[in-house]
């Protein structure tokens, strides 16, 4: 059983819950003179609600209980980010390294080969120049109200902030 009530007052809120997709769960009325004085809304389209029951009456009001299912809220978990202070490197030092191995004295003529080549000098290079660091970070679940358009927008302000505050232009305010 629907609530259905002809006062303005009913049908204004009615509108309200239609308006933000909302639903009013309470399908009986609790109080002994069939008034409506308990809701439950939700959104229309979650099922939360597992049981809704009327329990005794204590007074003229029977007791609402619901039972309602919810999901944890996923934790959040961690990651190791391994990064380089690359504008640590003293680039002459690193460029005489770099004339000193085979890869510019000696390259292989095979292309997988040469590939093979230049990574593992580059890395060793890199490695002898800028040393592998890591550090441990949250990765955190977004908040259900952040849809893929909302981020994607932060982000776009974000970088538009970045431009506009490099150049203080009217041209990248766009």
């Amino acid at each position: 059983m629907i609530w259905i009530h002809r006062s303005t007052a009913t049908s204004t809120f009615n509108d309200i819950l239609a308006t933000f997709d909302l639903k009013q769960d309470v399908s009986f009325s609790s109080h002994i003179h069939d008034h409506w004085l308990d809701l439950l809304i939700a959104r229309s389209t979650t099922d939360y609600i597992h049981t809704l029951i009327a329990t005794d009456c204590l007074s003229d009001y029977f007791t609402v209980v619901a039972k309602i299912k919810f999901k944890p809220n996923p934790v959040d978990s961690k990651c190791n980010i391994f990064y380089r202070y690359t504008h640590d490197i003293d680039i002459l030092v690193f460029n005489d390294d770099i004339v000193k191995f085979e890869l510019i004295t000696n390259p292989k003529a095979d292309l997988s080969q040469l590939c093979k080549q230049y990574h593992t000098i580059l890395k060793t290079l890199l490695d002898k120049h800028s040393h592998v660091r890591s550090k441990s970070t949250k990765i955190k679940t977004p908040a259900p109200c952040m849809s893929p358009e909302i981020i994607n927008a932060k982000l776009r302000r974000r970088y538009l902030d970045r431009i506009w505050r490099k150049s203080r232009t009217q041209l990248n305010s766009s």
